[in-house]
């Protein structure tokens, strides 16, 4: 296979300032002989010789211009790609990225290929290292202030404990536990998962109607084992108790002791005559115990027989059915109140008066016509009924209480246990802008904390890196020394064409 390489006299530049085109000779026609193909390119600053240098070097790239070079008669010189790979241009470019030279006191200390990588990425290394250290402290310095600071989580915690004991916790612990309660880290866990939306004012009033209803089971002790009775307001009907009162009894034809004691009745002596007739229906009676005279038989039938015709049967049945009419007071059973709280009572008591007063006043009414049987007495109604009815709902509320306090007496925990949590919502409320902080200084700290720990080991991987970078350096200058062994005080560069 022909040498292409050693065919090219010429070179066909179009880029930069040549971008028109220009063709340079570069080497003279070999003829097939092996002899020393140099070619020196000089010229001033900007004259073209980095151009010429760029276009030989874009034949590494895949859409570069491979027919750049010319043979002796400017034909194109077509190279493989196994002969780009041989042409190697050392431009200002590759001196750069290839070769290193530092300063080290008087002297220089130069490095090639491998060796200025090496020592480039050492020099990155450092820089990120340097950086990274940077961000190192700042982040300590925050995970600092964030743990022991003065807006460290913790102290922005305790104002917010301090905020929600202010605000009543303590006190309403105190309400429900007793003693002196200690706000401890399980009680303050709860408070923190008290989050709610109510308002401050709602829980509290539902925990004033809970406290209220617990503290009564707590004092109760036990269930209450009685209820209050109903009254049956059927037995005390006013209307036929008002009609017997009006009614008027009938007169008979009496002689005038008959009339006398007639009078006798009607003007409030009725007592007096039915004592008089029980006296001198008895017969050992032979003495009058109103003037002390003796008084015979035939007197005795006769004045019985006139009482009896005043006070004929109507008058008895009237009678009768008159004081059938009385009315009888509520009681109240001392057994049956017996374990009911005495603020529960105070209505009740006030209704069973009410009931009580009217009673009496009706009942003192039916003394007098018992007094005066023939003396006819209009009653205006007092509201016995109505006053009842009211009594019967005072005893219905009595009872629903009472069944309430006995549910809450059977679940006395659970009110407990209620109003706890209740409590620690309105310390929740109390303290939740602290809370709030405290919470977001959590995840400040947390954040803080990932982010040093990525730091952290990015400098690890920078220190494993540039050992492993070290170590190459250290290689590449005992392979140097061996060299120089070898070729002591020389340097050979050499460009290899063929």
């Amino acid at each position: 296979m022909p040498n292409n390489i050693l065919s090219i006299c010429k070179i066909h530049v179009n880029i930069g300032k040549f971008a028109e085109g220009a063709d340079f000779q570069l080497f003279q026609e070999n003829n097939g002989k092996k002899n020393s193909r140099v070619s020196l390119i000089f010229g001033r600053n900007g004259a073209g010789k980095s151009t010429i240098a760029r276009q030989i070097v874009s034949l590494s790239s895949d859409d570069g211009n491979d027919k750049i070079f010319l043979d002796k008669d400017g034909n194109q010189i077509p190279l493989s790609p196994e002969e780009k790979t041989r042409i190697r241009v050392f431009d200002e470019q590759y001196v750069q990225e290839k070769i290193l030279i530092k300063e080290k006191g008087l002297e220089n200390i130069v490095m090639l290929g491998d060796q200025v990588l090496a020592r480039k990425r050492i020099d990155e290394i450092d820089e990120k290292t340097i950086e990274l250290g940077r961000q190192n402290v700042l982040l300590v310095q925050a995970r600092t202030d964030l743990e022991e600071g003065t807006h460290s989580v913790e102290k922005i915690y305790q104002q917010a404990k301090e905020v929600a004991k202010d605000g009543g916790w303590t006190e309403r612990y105190r309400q429900i536990e007793g003693g002196r309660p200690n706000l401890t880290p399980e009680r303050w866990n709860r408070i923190l998962s008290a989050q709610n939306d109510s308002s401050r004012q709602q829980l509290q009033e539902y925990f004033n109607q809970m406290f209220d209803k617990y503290t009564k089971a707590k004092n109760l002790g036990t269930t209450i084992m009685n209820t209050v009775p109903q009254v049956d307001a059927t037995r005390y009907d006013e209307q036929p108790f008002f009609r017997l009162m009006s009614q008027q009894l009938d007169e008979p034809v009496l002689s005038e002791r008959e009339k006398h004691i007639l009078n006798l009745a009607q003007t409030g002596d009725q007592g007096l005559i039915e004592d008089a007739r029980a006296v001198f229906s008895n017969e050992q009676t032979d003495v009058c115990p109103m003037c002390l005279q003796s008084v015979t038989a035939e007197y005795k039938a006769s004045l019985v027989e006139s009482i009896t015709k005043v006070l004929n049967d109507d008058v008895d049945h009237y009678k009768a059915n008159l004081k059938s009419l009385r009315f009888s007071k509520i009681e109240e059973n001392e057994f049956v109140l017996s374990g009911i709280p005495g603020d529960m009572l105070t209505n009740y008591h006030k209704a069973v008066r009410s009931v009580n007063d009217i009673i009496e006043q009706y009942n003192v009414f039916l003394e007098k016509r018992l007094n005066s049987l023939f003396i006819p007495i209009t009653v205006k109604p007092l509201g016995l009924c109505k006053a009842i009815n009211l009594l019967n709902e005072e005893v219905a509320k009595l009872n629903s209480e009472i069944q309430s306090l006995n549910h809450a007496v059977k679940d006395r925990d659970k009110i407990k246990n209620e109003l706890l949590r209740i409590s620690d919502q309105i310390a929740w409320i109390d303290a939740k802008d602290r809370i709030s902080a405290g919470k977001e200084a959590e995840v400040k700290l947390e954040k803080t904390n990932d982010d040093l720990e990525e730091v952290e080991k990015s400098i690890d991987s920078l220190r494993r890196e540039r050992d492993g970078e070290e170590a190459k350096l250290k290689k590449q200058r005992l392979l140097l020394k061996r060299l120089m062994r070898i070729w002591p005080m020389c340097i050979l560069i050499k460009t290899v064409l063929d």
